[in-house]
């Protein structure tokens, strides 16, 4: 049992994340909604992000440095101004992940000064100016133009925005215009890094969390179960996040006031001035929209000698590039999951309703940063009590078959292709919605063996087979599981969906020898109940979407045995086939076979139960 705790901590902190990953419904309401529509209304968004300095801090001079191999992905307009940063108009937090995470961050709550704090900071530095200057192309002295804003409003365009323009007397114009309606879409994320920690800090932390642990347990009376201390492979920094959303209310009254400062510079067309002293005085307000956190950012890598370690160790500038850009992209995707306006939405352009293998496909690729395994939620506009509603249909995932659509359109946009992982048939022009998850998936259930023997060949009689029987002991299984897919598909050109390493925990029962040797062991006799052992390891999956019900996840794995005394242990190779049945896109039945070859020297030099037999599961999978 010594190294159970590691499952067990691993599945408490699970049990919090469905909290920050629950689905929003179709208008932003938990669950499916009854009574809002889904509105087809998508457009690029334009992002400014900016660090929180907190100018004492130890590391703000290598943000500094690392902003500027800040990567805003292709779904935003690039709105990066000449400040990166904002003076942190409050203390630093000194929680971290090493102080519990994901949980840690549910019951420390929010401080809800501090986003009106850093947007009063955000408006005195005048970001909201300073951004729809960088739209209008505007100089120190004034003068301004629209070529962003018609490139922008070009680049925006999709195919159907492409036939109506060509369709109407202006052509290229229509486009061009739409530019303007994009200015409203401009976003500033301001992200607090906390309190960052070197990879040696936090194994410090995690190993007197451990030695904490123990004693309570010990005092428990269950024995101090947290272990010795922690291999330490990686080098580098970690810490969680915070960040902030606003976005400039350029409204229509605000925009009125904006043209009526503009004047005409004789001979050139293209060109207008504004008087810099009376648009510095304009009023351009901010809103706050809103706050998220991550539990877990890390800027690190393994040490030299490790198998995954890279050729050429990283600097600490390059480490700290690799913390300032996944941090963005942990806040993107916390914001893009409770903000409607951040979510890619575009119509089913074609649907493959066949019962094996459906998918379908969209004219979204790479320009909205699709990426492999990207989940969609894919609706239906219904009638509901006299009233039309949005009703999800489907979930989908895009497949590795993304197209590359970074150009202005000429009206013949290629297709991406999602594979359907839930839902009820889908059809054209259904209404896909960008909803992504986390990639984890917890399952609890049990199993037991399919054979009641066991055949064990005694060493010490010229190696003599003897034929055990014995009743089966029930294994009880918990297991957490991570898509690596996405992540490897960044290094890849291309890459195969819904690959998952998992951790896993079995626990299996006492067993009782029945007979030897054909003959009838009676009951009670020394030696024939057998312990139950603690197995814990982990293996690779492949998910393959069979159905919109069913899939097929064949596997394979490797267990250690722990004996009940604690001096044995015995590696289980383990191969076999899940079969996961969805109940719902997050909740699935999964049965599985699992045959497991080991050593029978459980049972009879240490008196344990032995796991080399095909084991039946079935369980509860919850993916979020």
């Amino acid at each position: 049992m010594k190294k159970f705790y590691i499952l067990v901590l691993a599945f408490w902190v699970a049990g919090f994340l469905p909290v920050f990953s629950q689905d929003k419904g179709a208008a932003g309401t938990t669950g499916g909604s009854k009574n809002k529509v889904v509105q087809n209304d998508y457009s690029r968004n334009g992002l400014t992000v900016v660090f929180l300095n907190f100018e004492k801090d130890k590391y703000a001079a290598d943000l500094k440095t690392a902003w500027s191999k800040l990567n805003i992905i292709e779904k935003f307009d690039n709105n990066q101004i000449n400040i990166d940063d904002i003076k942190a108009p409050f203390d630093m937090r000194l929680g971290n992940c090493a102080g519990g995470g994901a949980a840690a961050a549910l019951l420390a709550g929010k401080d809800t000064t501090k986003p009106r704090k850093a947007k009063e900071v955000l408006a005195q530095q005048k970001f909201a100016h300073k951004i729809i200057g960088k739209w209008f192309n505007m100089t120190p002295d004034g003068t301004v133009s629209l070529e962003t804003i018609f490139k922008r409003g070009q680049y925006n365009a999709t195919d159907a925005d492409y036939k109506a323009a060509m369709d109407s007397k202006r052509k290229d114009a229509s486009l061009k215009d739409a530019g303007y309606e994009l200015i409203k879409n401009s976003y500033i994320v301001a992200i607090d890094f906390g309190n960052i920690l070197t990879m040696e800090e936090y194994y410090e932390q995690m190993e007197k969390n451990k030695k904490a642990l123990g004693a309570i347990t010990s005092a428990a009376g269950m024995g101090n179960i947290a272990g010795g201390k922690n291999k330490r492979p990686k080098t580098g920094y970690i810490t969680d996040i915070r960040a902030y959303l606003y976005q400039v209310d350029f409204s229509s009254d605000v925009m009125q006031t904006f043209w009526d400062m503009f004047q005409e510079i004789k001979g050139d067309d293209t060109k207008w001035k504004i008087d810099v002293s009376k648009y510095d005085a304009m009023s351009i307000p901010l809103k706050f929209v809103k706050e998220v956190s991550f539990p877990r950012v890390e800027g690190n890598e393994y040490k030299t000698g490790h198998l995954l370690a890279p050729a050429t160790p990283s600097t600490k500038e390059q480490l700290f590039v690799k913390l300032v850009n996944n941090g963005f992209e942990a806040a993107e995707m916390m914001f893009t999951r409770k903000v409607p306006a951040f979510r890619v939405k575009a119509p089913v352009a074609e649907a493959k309703k066949s019962f094996i293998f459906p998918n379908v496909k969209a004219k979204i690729g790479k320009k909205e940063s699709v990426k492999l395994d990207k989940r969609f939620f894919v609706y239906e506009k219904v009638e509901d009590k006299g009233k039309v509603v949005s009703k999800r249909r489907g979930v989908v995932r895009a497949s590795n078959d993304i197209v590359d659509n970074r150009s202005n359109t000429t009206g013949n946009t290629g297709l991406t292709k999602f594979y359907q992982i839930s839902g009820k048939k889908l059809e054209d022009a259904m209404l896909m919605e960008e909803r992504p998850d986390f990639g984890l998936g917890l399952f609890v259930g049990a199993g037991i063996p399919i054979s009641k023997t066991f055949t064990y060949s005694d060493p010490f009689v010229g190696g003599s087979s003897i034929d055990y029987e014995y009743t089966p002991a029930l294994a009880i299984t918990g297991r957490l599981e991570y898509n690596v897919s996405p992540v490897i598909a960044k290094v890849t050109k291309k890459f195969f969906s819904e690959v998952r390493l998992f951790v896993e925990a079995r626990i299996l029962g006492e067993e009782t020898l029945t007979k030897e040797g054909g003959v009838t062991i009676p009951s009670g006799s020394s030696g024939a109940t057998l312990d139950g052992i603690m197995c814990y390891g982990g293996g690779i999956s492949k998910d393959i979407h069979i159905t919109r019900k069913i899939k097929l996840a064949p596997f394979a794995q490797y267990l250690i045995g722990s004996t009940k005394q604690g001096g044995a242990s015995v590696g289980f190779i383990g191969f076999g086939a899940r079969l996961p049945i969805n109940i719902n896109y997050w909740l699935s039945l999964v049965p599985s076979a699992t045959m497991f070859t080991g050593d029978n020297d459980l049972a009879h030099y240490w008196n344990s139960a032995s796991m080399n037999s095909t084991y039946f599961d079935i369980g509860l999978r919850l993916g979020f």
